[in-house]
């Protein structure tokens, strides 16, 4: 006959069992959340491209009859930046994408803002060499903005400004697409940036990214759901 010592031990040890099953589902879980990847960067240097995860990255390829291209990138700033210098020509292009929301504000409220993407380049050519910068901006799969900044045909066309205006519920994602290409053929030389940058943004508001992206004003202590942020690019 079973005592109801043994019995009490008994049911014990299964409750012990049930919340060791129950830890070791949440860790699980936990863990799986974690590896749950921010959008990828893709980087076309002369002939190759490549698929990055990293939120920052740098990178260089020579081709001894193409060129030289060198860049780099840090989306926690929103930052890119390729370096082409040609021989016969020589491009180098790197496409960020990164998932935002907006905090600050009642879930149920809509705003209005801008994203800008800030173009320079830094050009150099001749009679024979050209050099080339463009910086392209979009809200997901929408209309691409984009600028051409050439050597050959307005200088010194530097600086310019890329924008897309935006309508957002506060803690809804939203996706942005941003890059930069540079070239340059026939010893031609192009150096182009790009940086992003929220405008018009409400009072007290402030905009966060899957990559770590950060502007506007400290965002209260609440949950950032990013683990929902990220599962829309599992």
């Amino acid at each position: 006959m079973i005592s109801p010592l043994h019995l009490l031990q008994a049911a014990s040890e299964v409750k012990r069992g049930a919340y060791a099953c129950l830890f070791l589902s949440l860790t699980l879980v936990a863990h799986a959340n974690s590896e749950i990847a921010c959008p990828s960067v893709e980087v076309r240097c002369i002939g190759s491209t490549t698929i990055q995860a990293e939120s920052h990255y740098s990178f260089e390829c020579v081709e001894a009859y193409s060129g030289r291209v060198i860049g780099s990138y840090n989306l926690v700033l929103g930052l890119l930046n390729v370096n082409a210098y040609s021989s016969f020509g020589a491009s180098g292009h790197v496409k960020a994408r990164d998932v935002f929301e907006l905090y600050g504000g009642s879930p149920r409220e809509s705003v209005s803002f801008k994203a800008i993407l800030h173009v320079s380049a830094n050009l150099s050519a001749g009679q024979v060499a050209g050099a080339g910068v463009t910086g392209a901006l979009s809200e997901n799969s929408g209309d691409l903005a984009e600028v051409h900044l050439n050597a050959c045909c307005c200088p010194p066309c530097e600086q310019a400004i890329v924008e897309v205006p935006l309508t957002q519920f506060y803690r809804e994602p939203f996706v942005l697409n941003y890059e930069v290409r540079a070239s340059g053929i026939e010893g031609g030389a192009a150096e182009g940036t790009v940086r992003l940058e929220f405008v018009e943004l409400p009072e007290g508001a402030s905009v966060l990214s899957c990559h770590g992206f950060s502007q506007g004003a400290p965002v209260p202590t609440e949950d950032v759901s990013w683990g929902r942020m990220k599962e829309l690019f599992r």
